[in-house]
């Protein structure tokens, strides 16, 4: 994941950086063109215009213009893919092998998860996984679905996209303690590890058959002294941010009347961004023209 972040930072940069060696070639063009001999062929005159500005450069400055910006998720998935033969390898061994659940039923994360198990215990190939977006909607997201395709007219998810979405789902809930395996140390479900009910009701008859029957009592006691400590601290909490002695906290009122905090700073000045949110956001390329322009840049460059 983190490989694939730094790879669309690098693609975002290169194609800035082609935005900004074309634009000279597109100013190029636009002058040319109103005053180009009206005499020339269509293939004269297609001819000389590939040459100021390359066919490819046309579709992707237009959109530039437009106001279509690099896709960096895009760009994350493509990477992804070319990386299918590692996630391949070293963690689908590990779907197969773990069982996997859940804290709640029925939830996507389990199908997916079985989804792919049930494919590849067989040891079906990736390109017999036919995932198609009207019937397997329910598993995935609408706005990942342009993603996890290799083309946008594809009537099937890609399989290999599709299987590193269910690891980063995976990731995500294991992260969070909702995904869990009970027979992992450190990813194991707290329930596993909590005494029965049962037990629990019977536990004056277990301590004295066992001959300690003070344990029951000491418990209790314990018990209801630290829910005392825990309830006299909230009171204390909500009363010191109440009176605003919490210097921590900084306390506003909503037009309705309704009270919120925000969490204050550790510098003692409040930082003034007046002046950076009054400016609009801008495409890098934009910035590099309008210095270019400024200083002349141009005109030390020359168009093949």
């Amino acid at each position: 994941m983190d490989a694939g972040k730094s790879y669309a930072d690098m693609a975002l940069m290169e194609h800035s950086s082609k935005m900004v060696v074309e634009f000279p070639k597109l100013a190029k063009f636009l002058k040319w063109f109103p005053s180009r001999d009206k005499q020339l062929t269509h293939e004269t005159l297609n001819q000389i215009a590939y040459e100021i500005l390359p066919e490819e450069q046309f579709t992707v400055l237009a959109e530039f213009l437009e106001g279509n910006t690099f896709d960096k998720k895009a760009a994350k998935w493509a990477f992804y893919l070319k990386s299918s033969r590692k996630f391949a390898l070293y963690l689908r061994p590990i779907l197969m092998a773990v069982p996997f659940e859940f804290y709640k039923a029925d939830n996507p994360i389990i199908d997916m998860i079985e989804l792919l198990k049930t494919h590849y215990v067989d040891s079906k190939s990736p390109s017999d996984l036919n995932i198609s977006e009207d019937t397997d909607h329910k598993l995935i997201p609408n706005s990942m679905l342009p993603y996890l395709k290799r083309k946008p007219t594809d009537e099937h998810i890609d399989p290999h996209l599709f299987e590193f979405f269910v690891y980063q789902k995976m990731y995500h809930q294991l992260d969070r303690g909702r995904l869990f395996c009970n027979d992992s140390v450190s990813y194991g479900d707290i329930d596993n590890d909590l005494i029965d009910d049962a037990l629990v009701d019977d536990v004056e008859k277990i301590a004295a058959k066992f001959g300690y029957p003070k344990i029951p009592v000491y418990c209790d006691g314990r018990l209801d002294d630290a829910i005392k400590m825990l309830d006299d601290t909230w009171d204390k909490t909500v009363k010191n941010i109440r009176l605003e002695l919490n210097t921590g906290l900084n306390l506003m009122e909503t037009k309705d009347g309704k009270q919120l905090w925000s969490l204050l700073y550790d510098a003692s000045d409040k930082l003034d961004d007046t002046f950076f949110k009054s400016l609009p956001k801008v495409e890098i390329a934009n910035v590099v023209m309008f210095i270019g322009d400024l200083i002349g840049m141009w005109d030390s460059f020359s168009c093949r």
